[in-house]
Parts: C-alpha cells; sequence; structure tokens
C-alpha cells in the first residue's frame, strides 16, 4: 500500500493518475483492478511485476477514460513497473535476510 501511494504520488500529475495498485500473485481479491477501473470510469494500464523471469504480480495505473495512455507514456509505466518490481525484490531479500539473522540468534542464545 505505501508503494502504491509512492508511485501514484509521484506520477499523479504528470500523467493525471487516478490511482496505482500493485496486486502480488498470491492476492485474491473479489473484484480486480480492471474491473474496478472501468466500474468507476477509468481507463486502465497494467503491466507485469517480475523478478528474475519469474511473474511476482501486476501494477495497475488508471485515470479518467477520456485520456487513454500513448504509446510513450505506456513505454514509461513499463519502466516504471521495472523499478517498482526492482525495489519489491530488494524489500523481500531485506525481510528473508532479517527473519534468518533472528532464526540464527535465538539458535546462537539457546546453544
Amino acid at each position: 500500500a505505501e508503494m502504491e501511494r509512492l508511485v501514484n504520488e509521484a506520477l499523479s500529475s504528470a500523467l493525471g493518475l487516478a490511482w496505482t495498485r500493485v496486486v502480488f500473485r498470491a492476492q485474491q481479491t473479489s473484484i480486480g483492478p480492471a474491473q474496478l477501473a472501468q466500474r468507476q470510469g477509468l481507463v486502465v494500464y497494467e503491466s507485469p511485476l517480475t523478478r528474475g523471469g519469474e511473474s511476482i504480480g501486476q501494477i495497475y495505473f488508471a485515470r479518467e477514460k477520456d485520456r487513454p495512455f500513448s504509446k510513450d507514456e505506456t513505454a514509461f509505466l513499463a519502466q516504471v513497473a521495472d523499478a517498482v518490481a526492482l525495489a519489491m525484490d530488494r524489500l523481500l531479500k531485506l525481510e528473508q535476510s532479517e527473519t534468518l539473522k533472528a532464526q540464527w540468534d535465538a539458535t546462537f542464545d539457546a546453544i
């Protein structure tokens, strides 16, 4: 949610975004961002989030229907998606290393 907010704040004035959503592969929702945008009368651009060739989710960018995304804008948003995927990968690796450290500390303390 924080990543969505930061990306949306950074891009909303330049691209006129209504909202940005990051959906991880494991997340299940009753209504997807594309359907939500359609119900709200918005147009959406969807880009995959990949890590090492593996899909980790999707990022959605939505704005008013009367302003469809141009080819240049979608190319730019695909680059943003790559940067978001890289940032998420780094956060996941940091979280994993902190978990391993905590496990090591607990094992060491038990000895």
